[in-house]
C-alpha cells in the first residue's frame, strides 16, 4: 500500500512538474513558430514559405487580401515543401505562394542538429518529420521535463518571452548593427568553412545539397502549378550594413544562378536585394530581421508589385 502511494505521489509530481515546465517561456519559445498552424483560415489568397528571414518580413493583416505567414525558422526548402503539401488545402484556387530564398538556402539541406526537427512534431504529420518516433514525441513534446535536466529550474527562474515579432524599433545603434552584420557573416563563413564568400570551396556534400535543393525548388514550383496556384520566387532585403558584406559574386553564383537553374517554368521572380527602399536600419530589429514597421511597408510593396 505504501509502495503504491509512493508511486502515485511520484507520478503526480512528474505530471505537475512537466505541466509547469511546459508553461515556461523557455519551453514555449522553442515552439513559437508552430502555434499559428493550429488556426489556419480557409480560402487563403496568399502565403509565404521560408525560414527566419521571411518569418519577420511578411504580415498581411493590414492588407485587403487574406494571407498567412508560414515561415518557420530555421528551415530548409525541404520543410517548406512539406508544409505546403500538408496545408495547401487551405488555399483557394489561383492563390499566390511566395517561395523565399534566403542567402544560404541552396547550400543548406539537412540540419545537423538532431533536435532541429522536433518542432515539426507539433504540426506536421509523422510521415513529414525526419526520424519521427513515438518515443521522441513522448520525451520531447509530451513530457519534456523528463529530459530537461538543470533546465527544469526555468520553472523557478524563467527567461523572457520571445517578443521579437512585436518590436517596432531597432534596439541596436548603428555600431551594434554593424557588429551584428559581421557576426552573421562570421557565422556563415565558419559554417561553410570559407574565408571568401565570393569563392566558397564547395565540398562534395555542399554540391550534393545544392543539387537536391534545386530539384526540391523545381518540384515545389511544379506542385503549385499543378494545383492552380501561382508560385513566386523572391529574394528579400536586409540592412545596408549586412548587404554590403556580401560580395556581388556570392549573390550571382550562389543565389541568382541557382534560381535561374531552378526556374525552368519561368515563374515570377521578385528581387529586393540591395533595394534602397528597405535597407534602412529603422525597419529592422537587428541587421537581418524586419520589425513591424519594416514588415508592413515591405508586405504592402510586395502586394503592389504582384498586381502589376
Amino acid at each position: 500500500m505504501i509502495y503504491l502511494f509512493t508511486l502515485l505521489c511520484f507520478v503526480t509530481s512528474i505530471f505537475i512538474l512537466n505541466k509547469l515546465y511546459k508553461n515556461t517561456n523557455y519551453h514555449k519559445n522553442k515552439f513559437i513558430d508552430t502555434h499559428k498552424f493550429k488556426d489556419i483560415p480557409k480560402n487563403l489568397e496568399i502565403v509565404n514559405l521560408g525560414s527566419n528571414q521571411p518569418k519577420f518580413a511578411f504580415d498581411y493583416e493590414k492588407s485587403d487580401v487574406l494571407g498567412m505567414n508560414w515561415g518557420v525558422g530555421p528551415q530548409s526548402f525541404e520543410y517548406d515543401f512539406r508544409i505546403l503539401e500538408q496545408y495547401h488545402s487551405f488555399l483557394k484556387r489561383d492563390s499566390i505562394v511566395l517561395i523565399t530564398i534566403c542567402p544560404f538556402s541552396f547550400l543548406f539541406y539537412k540540419d545537423k542538429n538532431k533536435t532541429a526537427s522536433h518542432k515539426y512534431y507539433k504540426f506536421l504529420k509523422p510521415s513529414f518529420v525526419d526520424g519521427f518516433s513515438k518515443l521522441k514525441k513522448f520525451l520531447y513534446i509530451d513530457y519534456p521535463a523528463l529530459l530537461a535536466k538543470k533546465q527544469v529550474l526555468r520553472i523557478i527562474k524563467d527567461v523572457k518571452k520571445d517578443n521579437r515579432l512585436e518590436l517596432d524599433i531597432n534596439p541596436m545603434n548603428n555600431n551594434e548593427i554593424k557588429q551584428d552584420a559581421q557576426k552573421w557573416i562570421n557565422g556563415w563563413k565558419k559554417q561553410f568553412n570559407t574565408n571568401d564568400l565570393g569563392d566558397i570551396e564547395l565540398t562534395d556534400e555542399h554540391k550534393s545539397d545544392i543539387k537536391i535543393n534545386i530539384k526540391i525548388l523545381k518540384d515545389m514550383i511544379d506542385f503549385c502549378l499543378e494545383q492552380d496556384y501561382k508560385p513566386v520566387l523572391m529574394i528579400l532585403p536586409v540592412t545596408t550594413e549586412l548587404s554590403n558584406l556580401f560580395p556581388d559574386e556570392f549573390i550571382k553564383k550562389y543565389i541568382l544562378d541557382y534560381i535561374e537553374e531552378s526556374n525552368e517554368k519561368d515563374v515570377t521572380f521578385l528581387n529586393y536585394w540591395k533595394d534602397e527602399r528597405f535597407e534602412k536600419d529603422e525597419y529592422y530589429i537587428n541587421s537581418f530581421f524586419m520589425n513591424t514597421i519594416g514588415r508592413d511597408k515591405f508586405t504592402k510593396q510586395v502586394l503592389e508589385d504582384l498586381t502589376k
